[in-house]
């Protein structure tokens, strides 16, 4: 793994890491961290709120930090979880479940947006939704090409690696 450094974005919070070590600040200057791996990069303040309040996430950054930021979401969320990849499989599960993982939700075409949207808005009762992209929304969503109702919906918490050499 190369020791590039990563910058995370926990709504307020922001995270400087590198492979040699790290540290937690806060935007406001009030918490420090270490954090010298993967498997420790969400704040516990953020897995908090995950367990209690079960808010939808968006995980944006490597494959690596991703898959180990879900191994970490994963024991938080309700049950029944059910997985979707919109580039194997066209439609949005279907079926009664507490939590819906959206892997690769930046490759969902205009087609699957809109039917995520409508999905959304039927379900019954309350989902949680935890999606990871490889690359930031934002941009898209100016672009034109990611709806910014899902955006928003998809955004309650945001977790933002971005590479910087």
């Amino acid at each position: 793994m190369s020791r590039s450094a990563w910058d995370l974005r926990v709504g307020y919070w922001r995270l400087n890491m590198t492979f040699e070590g790290s540290s937690y600040v806060s935007t406001t200057g009030a918490l420090s961290m270490p954090v010298d791996r993967w498997d420790a990069v969400l704040p516990d303040e953020v897995l908090t709120r995950l367990a209690r309040q079960h808010p939808n996430i968006l995980l944006v950054g490597p494959a690596a930090f991703t898959a180990a930021a879900l191994k970490i979401i994963e024991p938080l969320v309700q049950r029944p979880v059910v997985w979707w990849i919109p580039g194997q499989k066209r439609a949005v599960p279907a079926g009664g479940f507490a939590t819906l993982f959206i892997n690769g939700v930046d490759g969902a075409d205009a087609e699957q947006q809109s039917h995520l949207c409508q999905w959304l808005d039927a379900c019954p009762g309350r989902v949680q939704v935890v999606s990871t992209a490889v690359t930031p929304l934002f941009p898209l969503l100016q672009a034109g090409t990611f709806l910014d109702t899902l955006y928003y919906r998809l955004n309650h918490i945001c977790v933002l690696s971005d590479s910087r050499a």
